[in-house]
């Protein structure tokens, strides 16, 4: 079988690591009854089954990490580790994001069989502090990487099925171009918010900011888990004086329509899981079609509706 795992970040320890080679262990050796049916592409987060259908939209895909579930939290069930172990392609963002399944995979695949889309050359990274590893993991929300993103892929799919290359190259050419024609439409709307700027409940957003020059004066956590101070709240009140809203994402809106009140701000929900998309869109370009749901989601945070 031609397996391939794509991911993102450098490798870090985590106390549950002899848990989960025991648990990878047995499901490597867990005897088969049955025959089980082709799964040549497992893709961790639902925005990266986007970008794999705008290149193979007859391919079947799916994903690993459902609904509002946080990857960084996200923690493999037996019947996930056999996914990973069986997918003939698999797609992640890495331990920056997904930190619980560095380990599954570590046990589970060959070093030869992963490419780090970290390691990418050309990829954009807005200045963070405080991350894991240094860096923003949300890497698919930049324009600029979605393109790197979609290049890496359609060589992997190539090199999957050599017959069908002509029909890769050809569906990342539209993609890219599609790509370009989209940032240059939201960048248009967006002149009409210049000058405006914005907080955040988590501090995710910042390869679309940066993408699109928007300004984020201040975020809540770095982690949603983490509960604030009456004293961050009171430097957040500081430091959004003027934002038009707070983002938040599909998933977060309890705890940060609390925040939202204190500061009197609106709050704006960003679904960068995709939450609120079927996996299948109708129409073309699934990836943009997301895209346009953050892009909308942005304006009304800029609007302060």
């Amino acid at each position: 079988m031609l397996s391939y795992i794509i991911f993102t970040g450098a490798p870090t320890l985590h106390p549950l690591r002899h848990l989960f080679m025991l648990v990878c262990l047995a499901a490597l050796s867990f005897p088969t009854f049955a025959a089980q049916p082709s799964q040549p592409l497992l893709v961790s987060i639902r925005p990266l089954a986007f970008i794999v259908q705008d290149l193979a939209p007859d391919l079947s895909v799916s994903v690993l990490i459902q609904g509002a579930q946080s990857p960084h939290h996200f923690q493999a069930k037996f019947s996930d580790i056999r996914r990973i172990k069986d997918a003939d392609l698999l797609i992640w963002v890495g331990p920056g994001l997904e930190t619980m399944l560095e380990e599954a995979i570590d046990t589970l695949r060959a070093s030869d069989s992963v490419l780090e889309l970290s390691t990418l050359s050309g990829l954009n990274y807005p200045d963070v502090h405080g991350h894991a590893h240094g860096v923003d993991p949300h890497l698919w929300l930049s324009t600029v990487n979605a393109a790197i993103i979609a290049e890496a892929i359609s060589l992997k799919l190539v090199a999957l099925f050599p017959h069908q290359k002509a029909e890769f190259e050809t569906r990342l050419t539209a993609f890219l171009n599609a790509l370009d024609v989209h940032k240059t439409q939201q960048l248009a709307r967006l002149k009409a918010y210049e000058g405006r700027y914005i907080g955040a409940y988590h501090d995710a957003y910042g390869h679309y900011l940066n993408d699109y020059g928007i300004e984020q004066r201040g975020h809540a956590t770095l982690n949603p888990e983490e509960a604030l101070s009456l004293k961050q709240v009171r430097h957040l009140q500081r430091e959004l004086d003027g934002a038009q809203c707070m983002l938040a994402e599909t998933g977060e809106r309890q705890s940060a329509e609390k925040l939202a009140d204190m500061l009197k701000l609106p709050l704006v929900e960003m679904d960068l899981l995709a939450v609120g998309m079927e996996l299948d869109p109708a129409g073309e370009h699934p990836f943009l079609q997301y895209m346009s749901r953050l892009d909308d989601a942005m304006l009304r945070c800029l609007a302060g509706e």
